[in-house]
């Protein structure tokens, strides 16, 4: 009787230790229930919507039985591109969570109205006469516009470029075009082709040159707004 007691005794015991930790598994120690098996997106720019393309994880029940589940938007919470930062979002599966971190970048990009010309400039502040001077009316189109002393920016002359743009590294980058006769390349007319990258800090890179290899351009322009 007394050895049967202890037996008892005993398996009480392993109870009071087996229950809490089940109950642990998907609670506190929360990568016990779920682990990422397959990566996905955790960088963002400033307003991107969340990307699961391939994103997996892999579940463990009770019975220690593991399974892969493909990530759907309806387990993720706690995500946030409004602002840049470092965060956690957090999965959660059949009661089971753990966290991910992903960065929010802030995203560089050019200002449409605005003016970016050398930093070179005379004594009253002014660009020096002849100096580029590029302004995006759009952005889907920029113009290139003349320095004077006497009006500073003149229209007079301008050149329209015709632009498409993508992300790179955060940065919106455009591609640019113009065509004096508005034709095709392989006419024998010239066609300008210049890249515009945003540096941020109200600077912007311009580099290229025309398809006989004139007007090569590799300048960091800065931002000015007339008054």
């Amino acid at each position: 009787m007394k050895k049967l007691s202890k037996i008892l005794l005993a398996l009480a015991f392993a109870m009071i230790l087996v229950v809490p930790f089940a109950i642990v598994g998907c609670g506190n120690k929360i990568e016990e229930g779920i682990k990422i098996h397959t990566n996905f997106k955790t960088e963002y720019d400033v307003g991107e919507v969340l990307d699961l393309a391939n994103g997996k994880i892999t579940y463990t029940n009770e019975d220690g039985k593991k399974v892969v589940v493909a990530l759907q938007a309806d387990m993720i919470s706690s995500f946030n591109t409004q602002t840049p930062g470092e965060r956690e979002m957090i999965i959660t599966y059949q009661g089971c969570t753990v966290l991910v971190p992903y960065t929010v970048y802030d995203v560089y990009d050019v200002e449409v109205g605005a003016y970016y010309y050398s930093a070179v400039t005379t004594q009253d502040g002014f660009p020096q006469d002849g100096f580029l001077v590029v302004k995006f009316n759009s952005k889907t189109q920029f113009a290139v516009y003349t320095v004077s002393d006497e009006q500073y920016i003149t229209s007079g002359g301008s050149y329209y470029y015709n632009c498409t743009s993508e992300m790179v590294n955060h940065k919106c980058v455009y591609t640019c075009n113009f065509n004096p006769a508005g034709t095709g390349a392989g006419t024998g007319e010239v066609v300008y082709t210049y890249i515009i990258t945003a540096l941020g800090n109200d600077q912007v890179q311009i580099t290229g040159s025309g398809s006989d290899g004139s007007q090569n351009v590799d300048k960091v322009l800065t931002k000015y707004i007339p008054q």
